[in-house]
């Protein structure tokens, strides 16, 4: 803090940043973003460790051999879902729990989707849950066991094998009594939505008013953690790990430590992502390898949508994981109930050792294969070398500014220096004033725009119908419609501010612009890092290096070239706007889940993906808060139409 609170250190500091500002800003995010990739290599990051010792996992001998009574339930539960073509058998499930001796309540509810997608039509859905008493304490702790079930019309796992793994586990753990915690079996209907009315209900709160639960007529203790199983089959190859919840929360490190132990201990292998942990880490192959497992768990963080149903329960500060049992075709291994049951057992236990919350280990962490981690020490030092680029550049704006403002020249008397000096300090003010009130048009239209794209959705929507479209075609041709109707908003302002002097002084927007764009970069990072690495690496290089080519004094000779220069500018810049990002990555995300040959299946799956990707995040934004629509609309977009208006609004030449 020294060298910028002594002004003789503050002025050296400004005048070598001023000297060396572009070196400054390429060098730092070259080393940042080298920094980032580098952190998937074994030796740059951690193995894991258990910070909270009663978990104990393993250490007790595994006693779960009700693996006929699970295959019993498996085909029971496909045969009463054949029954049910489009709900799915909660009465079935009930006085199933019921027999196996849990307290089993049933909870009704009602939800509609936001946005007027379906007219404000009301749907209706049933959760169903036993608890299992704790016969050690005073029930003021819990643990939850959930799955969701789905119809057999559902194009998604049914996830029968996961219902008979629990109904299973509910009877084995009906006869011991060493449990101090209760013991909570929930199955719900219609996904998240099912899972949001349960939770609301259980803590009396109401997160979303599109969903309307009925009260619970029996509760358990403070829930401490969750367990969402998901299961393909009676017989699987793996355990796939889901971390991703809402708005890029995680898991704490600790509760998947113990779930990779007990895999490792019965012989299933964790995969996250279905990447399993390579052998030999330091080998170029197993950084290869661990560098493609990082980047897609942020690949699936930064949408801030969950990856199971497990991501809701972050919001109430509940620690949960989505344990997937995936089966391989061509797999080689081969794990059937037996042995899912004995790892369910042995992470029940664990969780039931618990004396406290979770707390101790990691809540912001990549994870580049099952056993290794990178924690938010080791990611914010490269990603604050990515960003700082974005500072670096407003301090020289700022600074170069700042001393083009004119200051009183010639000699005169004391009285008349010290007059002058006064005149001067009000003069620069002024000034100052002048030049941050100069770009006020720009920030506000920016806005105006910003809010019309996130308020505008449902209107999007809406006049979609009269035109025989989806609503996903509604939102996509509604958002390129204010895209493309803000890219013109400059030349408004250009018609306005005929005199050059008249519109924003480029310096101070581009200034003023940077620094918004670090802070909502830093700021994001703190909850997503996934998404605020994927805005930084697009969006940095190419806000530092823009700047306005419009010349004051236009010559024949030079206007061809401005012209020229300003539409080299313009390209990437329009390639890392927000509505070019989402497409961007949509396409990316196509082509990567299906290695397309026929270039018109990928733009044909690419355009029905885009539709699904905005109505979805528009669709959570009002369901179950996803942030992210709320942030690329509001702040993100503005943010990069202030950029876009700096390069057609500013004034500069090429001297």
């Amino acid at each position: 803090m020294g060298l910028l609170s002594d002004p003789k250190n503050r002025v050296k500091f400004i005048v070598f940043v001023s000297r060396h500002c572009n070196k400054l800003c390429f060098l730092t995010y070259l080393v940042g973003l080298a920094w980032f990739i580098a952190l998937a290599y074994a030796p740059m990051n951690e193995k894991t460790y258990f910070s909270e010792n009663a978990l104990l996992p393993g250490l007790v001998d595994s006693e779960y051999s009700l693996q006929r009574a699970a295959e019993r339930f498996y085909d029971d539960a496909k045969d009463e879902s054949k029954k049910h073509p489009r709900t799915i058998p909660i009465d079935w499930i009930s006085n199933e729990m019921t027999r196996l001796g849990l307290d089993t309540y049933v909870q009704n509810y009602s939800f509609s989707y936001p946005l007027n997608i379906f007219k404000q039509q009301t749907f209706t859905g049933r959760n169903v849950y036993g608890i299992l008493r704790a016969r050690r304490a005073s029930n003021t702790e819990s643990v939850v066991m959930s799955l969701p079930l789905r119809p057999p019309e559902s194009i998604l796992n049914k996830n029968h094998a996961g219902l008979a793994l629990m109904l299973s586990m509910a009877k084995y753990m009906r006869a011991h009594t060493y449990w101090s915690k209760d013991i909570i079996f929930l199955v719900t209907e219609h996904e998240g939505i099912g899972i949001q009315a349960w939770l609301d209900s259980y803590h009396n709160t109401r997160a979303s008013t599109f969903i309307n639960g009925s009260d619970l007529l029996g509760r358990g203790g403070s829930i401490q953690a969750a367990v969402n199983l998901d299961i393909e089959d009676s017989n699987i190859d793996h355990f796939d790990l889901l971390l991703e919840g809402l708005n890029g929360q995680l898991p704490n490190l600790d509760l998947i430590n113990t779930i990779v132990r007990l895999c490792r201990k019965e012989g299933i292998v964790p995969t996250i992502h279905n990447i399993a942990q390579h052998y030999n880490l330091e080998s170029y192959e197993g950084f290869e390898q661990s560098l493609q497992t990082m980047l897609l768990m942020m690949w699936s963080q930064l949408s801030g949508s969950a990856s199971g149903n497990h991501g809701l329960f972050h919001r109430y500060h509940i620690e949960a994981v989505t344990m997937m049992g995936v089966k391989e075709k061509r797999g080689r291994n081969n794990h059937g109930f037996y042995t899912m049951g004995r790892v369910m057992e042995g992470l029940f236990r664990s969780l039931n050792n618990l004396m406290e919350r979770f707390h101790q280990s990691f809540f912001f962490y990549l994870l580049p294969s099952t056993e290794r981690y990178v924690s938010i020490g080791m990611y914010m030092p490269p990603f604050g070398l990515l960003v700082v680029g974005c500072l670096i550049k407003a301090i020289e704006l700022w600074a170069s500014y700042q001393s083009s403002q004119p200051t009183v020249e010639g000699e005169e008397t004391d009285d008349a220096v010290a007059g002058g000096d006064s005149r001067d300090q009000d003069d620069k003010k002024q000034s100052l004033s002048r030049g941050l009130l100069s770009i006020a048009p720009v920030t506000i239209i920016s806005t105006m725009f910003g809010m019309v794209a996130y308020y505008g959705a449902e209107f999007f929507i809406a006049t979609a119908s009269p035109f025989k479209m989806s609503p996903g075609e509604g939102l996509l041709y509604g958002g390129v419609a204010v895209f493309i109707t803000a890219m013109f908003y400059p030349r408004l302002l250009s018609r306005a501010d005929k005199d050059a002097s008249l519109g924003p002084n480029w310096k101070v927007l581009k200034s003023m612009t940077l620094i918004m764009e670090g802070l909502v970069l830093f700021s994001t990072s703190l909850m997503n890092i996934s998404l605020a690495t994927l805005l930084a690496v697009t969006m940095v290089p190419v806000t530092v290096w823009i700047q306005p080519t419009k010349s004051k004094n236009y010559t024949t000779i030079l206007s061809g070239e401005y012209r020229l220069l300003r539409f080299l500018q313009a390209i990437p810049l329009l390639l890392i706007a927000p509505m070019t990002l989402t497409i961007i990555a949509t396409v990316v995300n196509t082509y990567t889940k299906n290695p397309y040959i026929n270039i018109n299946s990928l733009v044909k799956d690419s355009y029905d993906e885009v539709q699904n990707v905005l109505l979805v995040g528009a669709v959570e934004n009002q369901l179950l808060g996803n942030w992210t629509w709320g942030l690329m609309t509001l702040i993100v977009l503005p943010n990069w139409l202030m950029f876009w208006g700096l390069l057609w609004t500013g004034h500069t030449s090429l001297e």
